[in-house]
């Protein structure tokens, strides 16, 4: 997860410095310019600024979809996609009221509800989650789609470490046992 964010913000900056070199060079030469090395100008500078845009929103989508630990919580943020289309809910489960982890698939979205047919999974496709079920016996589902084996192997290690530091003493599967499940 976290080499393709940075790989995401690299090319995001590299895009952006070339858009402002452009800019500049336009800018410094448009007195001398016909109306051909203009319009060539424009176009150049226009694409840079597309390519910028469309890295920009891939990266924070990206953002998005990362699960958060705090000092006392575990959370993610919700999606930007509608309501209609909506695959991750706002989720935030306290360390202390854990009783079970595990990697479920499924075609709903993280507040049980079908999701519609035009999200990046196309409704009708198994998406991974992180399943944490707490003491209450509430289920909350963490969106894993562009996490990366190792990262949530590393997530659920890190997750049980803060439980015990808590004092919950819930006994959890190995983390292996967890993530076996996952394909990728």
């Amino acid at each position: 997860m976290y080499n393709s964010i940075f790989l995401v913000f690299i090319l995001e900056i590299l895009a952006f410095i070339e858009l402002i070199k452009n800019c500049i060079d336009f800018f410094k030469c448009i007195k001398g310019l016909n109306i051909r090395g203009i319009i060539d100008g424009i176009i150049k500078i226009s694409i840079y600024l597309i390519v910028f845009i469309f890295l920009l929103y891939n990266l924070l989508k990206i953002l998005r979809f990362t699960i958060i630990l705090n000092k006392t919580n575990i959370y993610i943020y919700s999606d930007f996609y509608s309501k209609k289309n909506k695959v991750q809910y706002y989720t935030s489960v306290s360390y202390k009221d854990i009783k079970s982890i595990e990697i479920i698939w499924s075609n709903r979205n993280s507040i049980g509800e079908n999701s519609g047919n035009e999200n990046i999974f196309s409704g009708d496709k198994d998406t991974p989650y992180l399943k944490i079920i707490t003491k209450q016996n509430e289920e909350h589902l963490f969106l894993v789609m562009f996490t990366s084996k190792r990262t949530l192997k590393n997530l659920i290690d890190e997750l049980k470490i803060r439980m015990k530091k808590c004092g919950n003493i819930a006994q959890i599967e190995a983390t292996e046992n967890i993530i076996k499940s996952i394909i990728w």
